[in-house]
């Protein structure tokens, strides 16, 4: 009995002290807590709750029974929430964790994913010529099989140019990744690899890198340190998931009242300014230092501009398949198309420059792909045939007998 009736007290005065523990907005406030209506709500539910402890208190004989049995019943209840709902949390955030493009939780991760997360033996040919692709998801090939990504095909049209000649094209495009992770990856991992070229396509993530929203942590910085990428949603303190439950339990008027004293109250930082163009100078930089190393190892660097599917009089349909307006969602204003294209054609220029003062191998890839649904299918990924004229373009392009050291058959 004496159980029962410290759980009661304890349940409805957790409840009137949630009414308590707010305090409302405005001006001309009672006790410079309330407004006069919420004053009034705290004072009905104050003389409810007395008066029904009363009751109770005097009937607890007529009564006894009946609390007895809601303290085991509610026990019982609390007691395998406790255990049931932690395990129901954890089996949906794993099925959230696998909707993403890296869940550091399955068997095949990486320990350093957002890293690099190509198998250590993906170069097994020691006799071969080997090209070495890299980039982000364009020459990853999302949402292709590895034989249809621009590497694997410039591999076979390579083999047939040059028959009798072992040629491997290593496919080292990982969604996400910049200049910065391809420089990081080349001079720890792939040099070893001793690659003839290395081809080197980047714009579009870079640009990215200007974000300060819900995919980083912090300011901008020259390293993109700041930028998580797809790792996002899990290494900020909130990811989607626990977001979309914190948004339920939120989102209705018992929930915004309850302890909203115990809440943070300050003021949400304004939605900042875009800058696009914020990453170039980092940007030239990254691919002018790849290209010292490539050439410090005796290897030719092939860098390509990024092709990209913006154009004006785009249709309705035609924009709804662009997704670089979700990463801008925490800004002021999300940039239009007229500024995508502007940064990503400033960006290309960057890579000219860089080709030009290096002295590395340019094939202004951008220029070669038409702005076509059959070429990408939203921003910049490619179609099955769009990496099929990708290929076609960079044989055409570059002078391959040279670059490979072997003779025209």
């Amino acid at each position: 009995m004496n159980a029962a009736w410290v759980f009661l007290a304890l349940v409805t005065g957790a409840l009137w002290l949630g009414f308590v523990m707010h305090t409302s907005g405005g001006k001309d406030l009672l006790l410079d807590r309330y407004t006069a209506g919420y004053a009034g709500l705290v004072a009905v539910l104050t003389v409810v709750w007395l008066a029904g402890l009363l009751f109770a208190w005097r009937k607890r004989a007529q009564l006894g029974g009946w609390l007895k049995s809601i303290f085991g019943s509610v026990f019982v209840t609390l007691v395998l929430a406790a255990i049931v709902l932690p395990l129901a949390y954890i089996y949906l955030h794993q099925r959230s964790l696998d909707s993403s493009v890296f869940n550091p939780l399955r068997k095949e991760a990486h320990a350093f994913s957002q890293i690099d997360k190509t198998p250590i033996d993906t170069a097994t040919n020691e006799g071969a010529i080997r090209i070495l692709a890299i980039g982000g998801s364009t020459t990853y090939g999302s949402k292709l099989e590895r034989e249809q990504a621009y590497p694997a095909q410039l591999e076979k049209a390579l083999r047939e140019r040059f028959p009798g000649q072992e040629i491997e094209v290593l496919n080292a495009g990982v969604p996400w990744h910049t200049s910065m992770h391809s420089l990081m990856r080349y001079a720890t991992r792939f040099a070893y690899w001793k690659p003839k070229v290395v081809i080197v396509m980047h714009a579009f993530n870079d640009i990215y890198q200007t974000s300060e929203g819900h995919l980083t942590n912090g300011e901008y910085r020259g390293d993109y340190g700041h930028f998580f990428g797809a790792m996002g949603e899990r290494v900020n303190p909130v990811d989607r998931f626990a977001r979309g439950i914190s948004k339920a339990l939120s989102n209705n008027w018992l929930a915004r009242t309850w302890y909203s004293d115990l809440r943070d109250s300050s003021p949400s930082k304004p939605k900042p300014r875009i800058d696009l163009l914020r990453p170039l100078p980092d940007f030239k930089r990254n691919l002018t230092r790849l290209a010292s190393i490539v050439s410090n190892d005796g290897a030719r660097l092939v860098l390509m501009t990024q092709p990209y599917s913006y154009r004006p009089n785009m249709t309705t349909a035609e924009k709804k398949t662009l997704f670089y307006p979700f990463y801008y969602k925490d800004y002021a204003q999300v940039p239009g198309i007229d500024e995508q294209t502007t940064a990503m054609d400033r960006f290309n220029q960057g890579t000219r420059e860089v080709a030009s003062a290096t002295g590395s191998v340019l094939i202004d890839l951008e220029s070669r792909i038409a702005k076509s649904a059959d070429m990408m299918y939203d921003d910049v990924h490619y179609t099955v045939d769009g990496a099929r004229v990708v290929a076609q373009q960079i044989l055409a392009a570059a002078p391959w007998a040279e670059l490979i050291e072997v003779g025209s058959p």
